[in-house]
């Protein structure tokens, strides 16, 4: 079962609507998040991609809630570091959103 939550800066928009356009090579990039460099990393990389291909760029994260096993970040402080990716994200100009969901892995 998973469940979702927003991050705090849900969705922006910049320059007009993201309408999905025939030619366009890609719509839109879904980027896993964790707390790790290279997630960061990763982020650089597909804003990068964002930008060349006009994509909407969607951000997310799994929260675990396995039995015995404890996520390597509190829940609330991976609220922040998506938000503020999403920022970082925002500045460069992409249209995007972010997602924080908590459930069971398998």
């Amino acid at each position: 079962m998973l469940m979702a939550r927003a991050c705090s800066s849900t969705a922006f928009m910049m320059g007009g609507a993201a309408s999905p356009e025939p030619n366009k090579m890609y719509h839109s990039i879904l980027i896993g998040q964790d707390n790790s460099e290279f997630s960061h990393q990763a982020l650089g990389l597909a804003i990068w991609l964002a930008r060349a291909t006009h994509a909407r760029l969607h951000l997310i994260h799994l929260h675990s809630r396995k039995p015995r096993i404890l996520p390597k970040t509190p829940l609330e402080e991976m609220q922040a570091v998506m938000d503020q990716r999403l920022e970082e994200s925002r500045r460069e100009g992409i249209v995007g959103d972010c997602q924080l969901l908590k459930g069971w892995t398998t």
